[in-house]
């Protein structure tokens, strides 16, 4: 009895057609998805590395010591320091001392701290455009200038700053085609944003009910609070 083997290799080589068939019908169907997918993580990561450039500011810190041996003059209960402060266009500062603000203001390189016993206190100055200088000191006007203390670490770093993050959700809830154009995501892309604090409270853009996948990233950020706190929370960045 003789063998068809013919017929045999007929069957496989359809066999083998079939299976090939099969993979390309199967790559035309998640290709596109593989290709979204990569366009919407691209994005993310763009948006992710301009962040910084749109929320982060220079801060300065100068850090010093009134010697123990300071007094004040007719019975002021303020000191003026000249901290040749670097120069910015919109003076802002926060003056603590033992981790709690206290009113101080700047004048041209001058710091003015209100303070009745300054004597053997270690401060700390933190001045930067983003915080709001609205303290009032009074008594200081013809207050003597002072040598009488030991000037500590100065640094100047760029920060992540809570006040601008809030500045750029609210230019994405008050003109978000604009902000797009800015990020350069693609028209038939959209995206949002989430800051979470420190303190797990939640700021963010419009959140709308999507139908379309949504591709997230979860940013790691340390960022100044409005009284020079630094402090850890992260950002969530959503595209569809």
């Amino acid at each position: 009895m003789k063998l068809n083997k013919r017929g045999s290799h007929v069957g496989v080589v359809i066999s083998f057609v079939v299976f090939i068939v099969f993979i390309i019908f199967l790559y035309s169907v998640i290709e596109p998805v593989i290709k979204v997918q990569k366009d919407k993580e691209f994005i993310i990561e763009y948006i992710k590395g301009e962040l910084p450039n749109l929320v982060s500011e220079n801060m300065t810190k100068i850090s010093f010591r009134v010697n123990d041996g300071f007094e004040f003059e007719n019975g002021k209960t303020c000191f003026k320091l000249d901290l040749d402060f670097p120069s910015i266009s919109s003076p802002g500062s926060i003056t603590k001392s033992n981790e709690e603000v206290i009113n101080s203001k700047v004048s041209g390189d001058y710091l003015f701290v209100d303070e009745s016993t300054p004597q053997g206190m270690f401060f700390e100055v933190f001045y930067s455009n983003e915080f709001d200088n609205s303290f009032e000191v009074t008594g200081c006007d013809e207050m003597q200038e002072t040598e009488d203390f030991i000037l500590g670490a100065t640094s100047n770093k760029e920060y992540i700053f809570e006040k601008k993050i809030i500045q750029l959700i609210n230019r994405h809830i008050s003109n978000y085609e604009e902000l797009k154009r800015e990020l350069t995501v693609p028209e038939g892309s959209e995206f949002s944003l989430i800051f979470v604090k420190a303190d797990k409270t939640e700021i963010k853009t419009e959140q709308k009910d999507i139908e379309a996948n949504i591709y997230s990233q979860k940013v790691p950020i340390i960022y100044v609070d409005s009284e020079a706190n630094i402090k850890s929370g992260y950002i969530i960045i959503k595209v569809w």
